[in-house]
C-alpha cells in the first residue's frame, strides 16, 4: 500500500463504505427489515467486503495467499463434513449445553 498512493485513496473510500452500511445493517431497523431495501444495502456490504479483501491480498505474496485460502477452504470442508457425520447437539440435549 506505501507504493502507489492511489490504492490508499481507495482502501479508505472503501473502508467508510464498509463501516457506513455495515452500521445501517446493525442499528437501523428499517433498512434490515424492508425487503428491496436490505438485500440492496447487503449486496453494497458484500461488494465494498470482497474490494477490501482483494486491496489487502493484493499487498501479500501470491503464495501466501493461495496457502491461506486453501487452509481456509479444508477447514470448512472439514467442518461441513462433521457437521453432517455428528450429531453433537440434538433437540433433546440442546438445552443441556445452553445452562
Amino acid at each position: 500500500m506505501g507504493q502507489n498512493p492511489s490504492w490508499s485513496c481507495c482502501y479508505v473510500a472503501n473502508l467508510a463504505v464498509l463501516i457506513i452500511t455495515e452500521i445501517a445493517l446493525i442499528c437501523c431497523e428499517g433498512v434490515r427489515r424492508k425487503h428491496p431495501v436490505n438485500l440492496v444495502v447487503l449486496f453494497i456490504f458484500t461488494c465494498s467486503m470482497s474490494l477490501f479483501v482483494g486491496i489487502i491480498a493484493s499487498t501479500y505474496e501470491p503464495d501466501a495467499v493461495f496457502t491461506a485460502a486453501g487452509a481456509t477452504a479444508l477447514i470448512v470442508l472439514a467442518l461441513t463434513i462433521f457437521s453432517f457425520k455428528q450429531s453433537l447437539i440434538s433437540l433433546d440435549t440442546g438445552p443441556i449445553f445452553l445452562s
